[in-house]
């Protein structure tokens, strides 16, 4: 599925940035694990704020 390209440039920034996981995750905690459900929403509550 096509996104937009601005978005585009946000996921590449956040890979140079950030990097990925070994397996290739985009997204892990900040010991390299799994994000739990629960974290998804204290995430999302805090991007809000933002």
């Amino acid at each position: 599925m096509p996104i937009p390209p601005d978005l585009v440039a946000l996921l590449r920034w956040h890979i140079v940035a950030y990097g990925v996981a070994p397996d290739g995750r985009l997204f892990r905690t900040q010991r390299g694990g799994l994000v739990q459900d629960t974290g998804y929403g204290e995430v999302w509550a805090e991007a809000r704020l933002r």
